[in-house]
């Protein structure tokens, strides 16, 4: 009997993501297509340079949290956090990548495969919520 190796997680940068992750990644899409959908001509720029203006809420306990998943999420190669304020790194650019210095973040960059995996879990959503019901029963 041949083994057949199973594909590794990290081949899939959408397989395990924990609830919180999923759900900042839902919310940042959703929040790239009413600015896409609604912005202006400065907001639109933003989107594709410095991302999201974001600040994290809640109690520090909560607000740590936030902070590893961002975290993890710019590790996975999923989001890009910028700091707009002090225009980090080195003479006031935006990051290129998760290597690049950074200080605290202001915005989130999400990137084409955080999009791509955003849209998945959205889609996956609102398969769920539209499952149809059997004929007869109420």
């Amino acid at each position: 009997m041949a083994l057949v190796p199973k594909q590794a997680a990290w081949c899939d940068p959408g397989s395990g993501l924990s609830r919180l992750q999923k759900h900042i990644l839902v919310t940042l899409l959703a929040n790239y297509q009413a600015v896409e959908r609604n912005g202006n001509g400065y907001a639109l720029q933003d989107l594709s340079g410095w991302g999201i203006r974001c600040r994290t809420e809640g109690t520090r306990a909560q607000q740590a949290s936030i902070s590893r998943a961002l975290r993890r999420l710019e590790q996975r190669g999923l989001i890009l956090r910028q700091n707009q304020a002090s225009r980090s790194p080195g003479n006031g650019g935006l990051r290129h990548t998760a290597e690049d210095p950074h200080d605290r973040r202001t915005h989130i960059l999400l990137l084409p495969v955080g999009r791509e995996i955003a849209e998945r879990l959205t889609k996956k959503q609102s398969e769920m919520l539209t499952v149809p019901c059997e004929e007869g029963v109420s």
